[in-house]
């Protein structure tokens, strides 16, 4: 039943996904065109004429609107995530969501398991658009490359200079990363559980109420932080020992919000299961 339920939750969140991907890609090949007419060669030697520093004006001003719009897209596609949730579990499509033969574990994870999905599917595509608009800057694949040797030699050496090994190189990369996909994860069945609860004690204005569960359930966590004084990492003096700290402040904290994000998920379906009102 689980793979029912999750390519129908799949397939449903096209509607958010497909649409901005389309705006991605336009405004990738606007940005495209933009930087090629910015960083043309001017064969003449004479000055600018009037007609190329409007049409140089013009292409600035699509630039830094495009850039705006990506922004945008990007933000649509990760709210979308809790605008698919919130329209199956806090409107009357509530009573078709839970009516299928399978428990409320199942229905939320194939929810979350596709939402993740659908995000990764959409960084793998920002990505690909960053990539295409930086070989457009850089005039093909020999100017990236040399683009990206000249960074990789600026953050080399500013390793080098703070004598950091490799292998706390490595370890602090491995553990920022799981870092931000748990604290990822735990921000999203935050949201979850903010909307079962508007969904379940809230009968009119919804969506205000579930904005004000997050705000109320992000307060009493950071009372909490500070109360336990979790998240300060304290002072060393040696580079070695603070990169030390650096890596014991990532394993707490993906400890805490692994701990986090099975505590939102088990209150969101027990909520599910015992209080909300098909």
């Amino acid at each position: 039943m689980f793979i029912k339920l999750f390519r129908r939750d799949f397939a449903a969140q096209r509607r958010y996904h497909i649409p901005a991907l389309i705006v991605l890609l336009a405004i990738t090949l606007i940005d495209c065109v933009n930087i090629a007419i910015l960083t043309r060669e001017i064969t003449s030697t004479s000055s600018v004429s009037t007609a190329e520093a409007l049409l140089n004006l013009a292409s600035f001003a699509s630039l830094y609107m495009s850039i705006f719009g990506l922004a945008i897209v990007m933000a649509f596609t990760v709210f979308s995530v809790y605008m698919y949730f919130y329209s199956t579990v806090a409107t009357d499509r509530a009573y078709l969501t839970f009516s299928v033969p399978a428990s409320a574990r199942s229905i939320i994870f194939s929810k979350l398991i596709t939402s993740i999905l659908w995000l990764l599917i959409d960084l793998i595509a920002y990505v690909a658009a960053f990539f295409l608009i930086m070989l457009t800057a850089n005039s093909g694949f020999s100017g990236l490359k040399n683009t990206f040797d000249i960074i990789g030699q600026i953050f080399r050496q500013i390793f080098n200079d703070i004598g950091m090994s490799l292998d706390v190189k490595v370890s602090t990369a491995v553990l920022t990363l799981v870092y931000s996909v748990v604290n990822f994860l735990s921000g999203i069945m935050l949201v979850y559980l903010a909307i079962m609860l508007s969904a379940c004690f809230v009968k009119k204005h919804r969506v205000l109420a579930a904005v004000g569960f997050t705000v109320l359930i992000n307060t009493i966590l950071s009372m909490a932080s500070s109360a336990f004084g979790i998240g300060s990492i304290a002072g060393h003096h040696t580079v070695v020992s603070v990169m030390e700290s650096i890596n014991l402040f990532l394993g707490v904290g993906i400890a805490g919000y692994a701990v986090l994000t099975a505590v939102f998920f088990t209150l969101t379906r027990v909520l599910a299961e015992k209080k909300l009102d098909l």
